[in-house]
């Protein structure tokens, strides 16, 4: 059997490590079934991914900025 997953199934839990896909991959191995990932969805998890990643490094470095701010003025 030939299973297809739409982009919001990755979107979901990107690292696929929640129970679901856990399940899924159980599922897979008993009924010897495969994944069918389209190119399409394929490119747009991948830009997703590099968004979510982009918006997380941003945080980041401006939590990391108000830090330096809040004891670069108080002495220790």
């Amino acid at each position: 059997m030939k299973i297809i997953l739409d982009t919001n199934i990755f979107v979901e839990d990107f690292l696929m490590k929640s129970i679901k896909f856990s399940n899924l991959f159980d599922f897979l191995k008993k009924t010897n079934s495969e994944i069918v990932i389209f190119q399409i969805v394929f490119q747009e998890v991948i830009a997703l991914y590099r968004r979510k990643l982009i918006e997380k490094l941003d945080k980041y470095y401006k939590s990391k900025e108000e830090l330096l701010k809040i004891f670069n003025n108080k002495p220790f």
